[in-house]
């Protein structure tokens, strides 16, 4: 059946609408409070944007140019949008299949209509090639998630679906009717571009409701870390500020303490400023990364000389405990990154190797260096910790506190905190630990090679 309608402004009107949402997800990709996703999701709309308008130009250019770079371009679009869901997701992007599908439809393209004049088979296997995006696409989606997200990700997984029956039924359209061309006016073709413009909307709105749903649990996650850090700051600060006055004032004293009991009170008053300093110097960096304003200035420095001074400062704490501190760092060993967010992350995983570790127990640091990457290990004997208390660390923003082995008091900065430094800056941290056995934990930075000045 053959129908007196023109395809071509059909076709330009859902080019269109594929650049009017990259605009719109570009805009979200860019800004401050930005979800993971939509930049590709912006990159796979602009691209099969393309691929349209090239198609649509058919008979009026070259075939290399409609159809074998129209079709790659269509279907790598959709791989970019699978991407954005994993990157949603926080899934690794699967490159076989980013590149592969499309690699696919080019190779193909190109010979069923340059070297090969088979139009069918390349139709066939091109819109294949799309039902197998649409389908990643619909199982991507359809994963369990919390409400609303649930809902939301259910609205692509049913677009994605439905626009697989149609590429089925295109397929059904091409067997049935071989002779057809691209943009003959059949109600197959006018449906399936209706439906194209239909479905990609329905699929962006589906992933503008994630995006916003996901930034709002962002925000809700920001707001306690700052209610928790105000907490801290209120409460927590005030104890061992409270204990310096209080020794200030025994000291004032001086007729009832002996030159002992003097020494005494200002040793303790001078670990008790030394682990207030600390505690604020962690709460102010804490709080800038709550606030989006932690930025790391990388730069190459002696990554064996931070480790060996934080380990001197961490020994008058582990001798309250009787813990001993070994190392094995060598000499001269560079890394790049932002030198004082490193000394944090350090000085907090000894601090909690030896709030969780037993008495006259030990804690041993150690390093192991690649060309491109430097690494350093803080491994304790201490309580260790159950997979469901690693997963909450790796995977949420939300601090938490436990007592140590002593009674120590957690001041809930904790691991997911130095997680996050260590990813601004590049690396990658992993927690190997066993409840009873202790905990290993291991940082991963990019190296520094300080005679040729290269990272």
């Amino acid at each position: 059946m053959h129908l007196n309608l023109d395809l071509h402004p059909l076709i330009f009107l859902t080019t269109v609408i594929f650049i009017l949402l990259a605009a719109v997800m570009l805009l979200m990709g860019k800004a401050k409070a930005a979800v993971k996703g939509t930049r590709e999701w912006a990159a796979g709309n602009f691209i099969s944007a393309i691929g349209l308008l090239l198609f649509g130009l058919y008979d009026l250019v070259p075939d290399y140019f409609s159809l074998v770079l129209s079709n790659t371009f269509i279907v790598l679009g959709i791989c970019y949008l699978i991407a954005g869901i994993w990157a949603f997701k926080e899934k690794p992007i699967n490159y076989i299949i980013l590149f592969g599908i499309p690699a696919f439809t080019f190779l193909q393209s190109v010979l069923f209509t340059n070297v090969f004049t088979f139009f069918e088979v390349r139709k066939v296997l091109f819109t294949l090639a799309i039902l197998a995006g649409m389908i990643i696409l619909a199982i991507e989606s359809f994963a369990p998630a919390r409400k609303p997200l649930y809902i939301a990700m259910r609205i692509t997984a049913v677009a994605s679906t439905l626009y697989g029956f149609v590429m089925i039924m295109r397929l059904v359209s091409i067997i049935r009717n071989p002779g057809t061309t691209p943009l003959q006016s059949t109600p197959i073709n006018i449906s399936i571009w209706i439906l194209t413009s239909v479905i990609q909307i329905s699929n962006s709105i589906g992933f503008l409701l994630m995006f916003l749903y996901k930034q709002s649990m962002q925000l809700q996650s920001s707001l306690s870390g700052m209610q928790r850090f105000f907490s801290i700051m209120a409460h927590d600060l005030r104890s061992p500020i409270g204990t310096i006055s209080m020794i200030a004032g025994e000291l004032e004293n001086t007729e009832k303490h002996t030159a002992e009991d003097e020494k005494l009170l200002i040793s303790s008053m001078k670990d008790t400023a030394s682990n207030t300093f600390n505690l604020l110097e962690n709460l102010l960096d804490w709080g800038s990364n709550i606030i989006g304003n932690l930025h790391p200035q990388p730069a190459g420095f002696n990554l064996s000389g931070m480790l060996n001074e934080e380990i001197e400062i961490a020994k008058s704490q582990a001798m309250t405990k009787q813990i001993q501190i070994r190392k094995d760092i060598p000499a001269d060993l560079y890394a790049f990154a932002d030198e004082n967010m490193c000394h944090t992350i350090v000085r907090n995983l000894l601090s909690n190797a030896i709030k969780f570790s037993s008495v006259e127990s030990s804690i041993m640091v150690y390093t192991e260096h690649g060309f491109r990457e430097v690494s350093f290990v803080v491994a304790d004997k201490g309580i260790g910790m159950s997979p469901e208390i690693i997963s909450n660390i790796t995977n949420s923003n939300i601090v938490s506190s436990m007592p140590g082995t002593s009674g120590e008091k957690g001041y809930g900065l904790g691991l997911s905190f130095c997680q996050n430094l260590v990813e601004i800056n590049h690396g990658e941290l992993y927690i190997s630990s066993e409840p009873g056995k202790g905990t290993s934990i291991k940082v991963k930075l990019p190296a520094y090679h300080e005679v040729h000045g290269k990272h």
